[in-house]
Parts: C-alpha cells; structure tokens; sequence
C-alpha cells in the first residue's frame, strides 16, 4: 500500500512537474517564435527597402541619360525608347515593392514590435504621394516619343527633383531604410535579451517544481523506503524469530542447518543439541499458561547465556529448543557449558509469590559415529534424547554413550524397521490368562511379534523403543488389531468357542483418538460387542495428555470394550488414582508376584490389593506366574486370574486355537 502512494505521488507530481515545464516551454517558444516571425518581417522589409533604393538609384541614372542633352542627342531612338521603357518597368516594380513593404512593416502584431509605426506610416503616406506624382509623369513618359524625350531638361526637371539623391522622394525612402534598419537591430537585440530570460524562466521553473514537488517527494520517498526497510526488517524478524522467546526459529534452524550442510566437513565438526522441558504440560495444566511462558522465556534466556563461539540457539516448537554449535573445540568445552546449562535451568523461577523449579532433556549429536548427513544428525541427537527421558529426564547424553552402533547402522535399522511395516511382518503370539479357580481359558492378551525374516522372531524388547522413537508404534497397533481381528472372525468360522482379547493401545493412539476411532471400526464388523479389550500401562496417570485420555477410555468404556490397566504398580499411581480412570481389571506386575514367597511385606501389599479390586468390585490378574508355588499362594490370598509361563507362553494363531473349544461341547 505504501509502495502505490508513492507511485501516485510520483505520478502526480511527474506530471505537474512536466505540465509547469511544458506551459513555460510554450510561453517563451511562443515568445522567441513571435520576436523571431517579427526580425523576419524586419528583415524582409529590410531588404525590400534596399531593393527600392537600388530602383531609386536606377531610375535616377536612366533619367541622367534622358535628360542629358548631350547624351540623348548621341543615343539613338531605339535606346532611348529602351530608356523609357526600362524606366516604366522599374517604376512599376518600386509600385509593387512599396506596397509590400508596407504590408510588412504596417501589419497589426507588429504593433508591439521595436518598429516606431507611426513615424513609419507618416513617412510610407509621404512615399506614396510622392510616388503618386512620380507615377503621373512615368504615365506620361510611357506614352511620349523619342522626340519628346529628347525635348531637354526643363520638361523632365520635376521627375529629376524626386528622384534624384537629394530629392524629396529619395530622401524618405533613405528615411524609412534607417526606420527599418534600427527597428531589426532593435529586435535582434532583444531576441539577445530574450534567450537567457527565456532560459532563465525555463531553469526557474524547474527549480520550482524541483524545490516545491520533487524535493519534497524526494524526502517522502527516502522515508517511505526507510519504512519499508525496517517493515521488511521486522517482516524478516517475525520470519525467523520466536515471537514470544525472541530465539530463533524452527525455519531459521533447517535454513541454517542446510548452509552447514553444503560442506561435508563442516556437517561433521557441527555439534546438534536438542532439548526437552521436562513435565512442561504439567505447569501449563497446573500453574497456568502465563506461568508457562514465564518458564520459556526463562529458559531461552538461560541458553543466550555464556554462548561458545559459532553457537546458536532456537525455539523448535511448544518446550523444544536446540542449539546449533558449528565447531567445537574439545568435548571438556562442551560439557562444561551444558553443565552450567543445566544448572541456571534448574534454578527456580519466582513466579506469583511460588517457587517454580524446572528441569530438561538433552540429547546430543557431536563426534564419531554420530553421522555425515543432516538427517542422520538429527536421529542421533534424537535417539539420545529418548534415551534420556526414557531413563527418568533431567540430564543429557551423547548419541556415543548410548549407542554402540553408528547412526549410518541405527538409519539402517530405523529403514529396516519401517520396510517390515510395509511388508506387514509383524505377527499376533496370543497368551492366554487362566481362571485360577477352574483352570480353565478365560481371555487372550494379543501380543505382537516381529517375523523377522533373518533374525527370526524377535520380542518388543528388542524393537519397541526403536518404533516409539520413530512413531511408528501405532501403526504397528493398527496392523496387530486388524490380524486380531482377522483370528476372530477365523475362529467364528471354524465354529470355536470363542474367548475375549485385549490388545495394547499406545498412549499415542488414544490422546489422537485414533485407537477408539479403530476400536469402533472392529465392533462394528462383529456381531459379539463383549469380545474386544484393550490394555493402558497404568503410567498414563502421569502423562501431560491425561485428561484427553480419559476421555477417550470413557468413550472407549461406554462402547462396552474390555480395559484393563497393565504393568500396576510399576508406575507408582496411588489409589487415588484409581478413582480417575475407568477400568474393570488390574493386571498386577510381575515385580509383584514373583516377590511373594521371599518379601512378607510384598505378600502383604498384594493381599491388599487383592482385596481392594474385590471391594471395587473390579478384577485382578497377577502377571509372571512362573511357579506353581507363586500360583498356589495368589489362589489361596484369593486372586482370581493370573497369566504367565506356568500357564503357556504366547502362541500363534494355529496353537492358540487348539485351546478353544468347538461351540455346543461342554466347557
């Protein structure tokens, strides 16, 4: 918008300038064109009032030879009727050439000229009366003879006095030849004057405009460019910057990430530190949203502080940050800034009369093995980060101390990973949990496995944390509850007794609503709405995304689905919690179970919650039964359910089946 009122304004004023400019063009050309058509006219009458003093002078000649008796004595007839006649002829023409030098020099815009008109008409109407009488005896000279012009002096005497070079008529048009000749040089001077004045007008009407319009949007110009500087200035700020910390962005990070990466050598000796804000959603939720903008500015502010040389910081999104060092000197260099990191960081922030004490995660990618291209940098640093939230938070690792392979291996890995999700090489082990008190099949926990075609079948241990790190864990969930669903509907038609099956639903799928998005999907293709459970670590109590979650179990809950809490008690909730969730069974850890016959307390600890699920009028499924023992003390404290190696281990679909019953035959 600033940019087209300027266009305007130049506009505008381009052609007031250029209007100014033509009109004084125009005056003074019409100025200099009406002094320059009057010089002419001066000059024409100039020259045709030299013409008729040549006439004077020849016509007074030709009367010498009439008039000289001893020269027209000797002339013959012939030349002296050739006298006559020239004399006619020239008489006429001086007739003609007076009336033009009258229409020039009399003619109405010559009125403002140099030319003194009246004194020039006094002397034209003198010429004229005295031509008159010259023509009278040129009329009558026209028609005498030889004789008679040879008659002598006295006949022609007063055609000699008016022609002659002190004669009256010689004398005027002398007169008038002066009028003419001062009134040119007159106007030849001021056509002299009138140029630089001209000119003069000309350069200060352009000083004029330049002073009144063009200087002035000069400035206007200068200044709308410097707005627009700083506009774009601010523009480019707000683009790379983090509107509330100030750092900059995740666009300025990959824009200068992929200028350290045109070099090879400078992607290798960059060191990239990615950083979490631990439980950041825990202060948002309980200390409120400004309090957690108190904490982001603090921390951006803390990572400004006590740079290294070549170190950059920027806000990623939400609580991530990173800082981009392109060379670092030693390892020593680099810890001791994270130290002091870490510590101005876990500083408490006093906030509204609080303390408020912060923490974070740091994963970092620097050295060796940590890889040569910018993806592969960033895995590293990532990978190191997970590893530290999944070891409790608060701390920082190097990708070197928690791999014992390259990131070049770990990409091979992760690509390997995402190849057996394509290829759907993940398979359904079902285990099932036994009724205690008949001995009897009560349900299946489906359990997933990686067919892996060289390894062969490899436990979650051994990809799990690989997946979740990739988020590729709920897409694994989303293919083991499709073949879950594929068993049932098998089973169905083979006409089994067919038992309920819970299935592990990732944190991840439940806060996106995906998982009861899934859930609803499967029932609606199954007649039997009871048969579908699903298990959630007893952890998400903790988790910043709690309360969407419990939404969704209520939902999920309210759909008639099975959910139990699994791995309790290795997540440390308190009964109070228990009251938040909606579930229908624990199912207790094995830390648990397998401390019974040895840890008189643990005895007592899951006594008690035995109890308390009875009294909750929920179940309880105690897991790790390995021991015949451990099952005989759980059924004698009253546990109903228990699942473990003593019962079965996870089997395929084939094996599984064979636990099932046809339909109609005694249980």
């Amino acid at each position: 918008m600033l940019i087209n009122n300027n266009k305007y304004n130049l506009r505008r004023s381009s052609i007031i300038a250029f209007l100014a400019v033509a009109l004084l063009i125009a005056f003074c050309s019409l100025l200099i064109s009406y002094n320059l058509k009057s010089q002419h006219n001066m000059l024409q009458a100039s020259a045709v009032s030299y013409d008729l003093r040549i006439l004077l002078e020849r016509c007074n000649k030709q009367i010498n030879l009439l008039l000289d008796r001893d020269s027209n004595n000797e002339l013959p007839d012939r030349v002296i009727t050739k006298l006559r006649d020239d004399l006619v002829d020239n008489a006429a023409t001086v007739n003609s050439k007076t009336r033009t030098l009258r229409q020039l020099l009399l003619k109405s815009d010559q009125a403002v000229s140099s030319l003194d008109v009246e004194h020039v008409a006094q002397n034209l109407d003198k010429i004229d009366r005295l031509w008159g009488q010259f023509n009278n005896r040129i009329s009558k000279i026209s028609m005498a003879t030889a004789k008679t012009l040879r008659a002598g002096n006295r006949y022609w005497e007063p055609v000699d006095m008016l022609v002659a070079h002190n004669g009256v008529l010689f004398k005027s048009m002398s007169d008038l030849n002066e009028l003419v000749y001062e009134a040119s040089l007159n106007q030849h001077k001021e056509l002299h004057t009138l140029y630089p004045v001209a000119l003069g007008l000309v350069l200060a009407g352009l000083w004029l405009i330049w002073f009144t319009t063009l200087r002035p949007l000069a400035k206007r110009l200068g200044e709308s460019y410097r707005r627009i500087v700083q506009q774009n200035e601010r523009l480019d700020f707000q683009a790379n910057h983090d509107a509330m910390t100030t750092l900059l962005n995740r666009a300025a990070f990959n824009h200068k990430f992929d200028e350290i990466g045109k070099s090879e050598q400078a992607l290798c000796e960059c060191c990239l530190i990615l950083i979490d804000l631990d439980e950041f959603k825990s202060i948002n939720d309980n200390l409120g949203h400004q309090t957690g903008d108190e904490v982001l500015k603090k921390i951006s502010g803390h990572l400004l502080e006590d740079c290294l040389p070549l170190e950059t910081s920027y806000r990623l999104g939400g609580d991530e940050f990173a800082m981009l060092i392109e060379r670092v000197a030693d390892k020593q260099q680099l810890v001791d800034r994270l130290d002091k990191l870490m510590a101005r960081i876990a500083s408490p922030l006093r906030n509204k009369g609080q303390d408020v004490y912060t923490s974070c995660s740091l994963g970092i990618s620097w050295g060796e093995g940590s890889g040569v291209t910018k993806k592969e940098i960033f895995n590293a640093a990532d990978a190191a980060l997970y590893k530290v939230k999944e070891n409790g938070r608060n701390a920082y690792r190097f990708f070197s101390e928690i791999s014992d392979v390259s990131v070049s291996e770990m990409h091979q890995s992760d690509q390997r990973l995402h190849q057996a999700i394509e290829q759907k090489e993940f398979v359904v082990h079902y285990q099932p949990v036994i009724d205690l008190y008949t001995n009897k099949l009560q349900s299946f926990e489906a359990l997933a496995r990686w067919q892996h075609p060289e390894r062969g079948l490899l436990l979650p241990e051994e990809w799990l944390s690989q997946a979740e790190m990739l988020n590729l864990d709920s897409i694994i969930t989303l293919q083991i509850m499709q073949k879950v669903e594929t068993d049932y509907l098998n089973w169905q038609k083979m006409g089994a007794n067919c038992y309920p099956v819970s299935i592990n639903i990732t944190e991840k799928m439940l806060v996106s609503g995906e998982g009861l998005a899934a859930l609803q999907s499967i029932l609606s293709r199954t007649e039997n709405k009871s048969w579908l459970g699903i298990e959630v670590p007893e952890s998400i109590v903790f988790d910043r995304a709690f309360h969407i979650m419990k939404e969704q179990l209520e939902l999920i809950h309210a759909a008639g689905i099975h959910i139990a809490l699994d791995d309790f008690g290795t997540g440390f909730a308190n009964l109070s919690h228990l009251r938040k969730i909606p579930f229908d069974t624990i199912k207790l850890d094995k830390s648990f179970t397998s401390e019974i016959l040895t840890d008189a307390g643990m005895k007592t600890i899951v006594k008690s919650l035995i109890d308390l699920t009875k009294g909750l009028n929920k179940t309880i499924t105690c897991e790790g039964v390995d021991d015949d023992r451990i099952r005989a003390m759980l059924e004698e404290m009253g546990c109903h359910y228990s699942q473990g190696f003593l019962h079965a281990k996870g089997m395929p679909f084939d094996d599984a089946s064979k636990l099932l019953q046809p339909l109609g035959e005694a249980a």
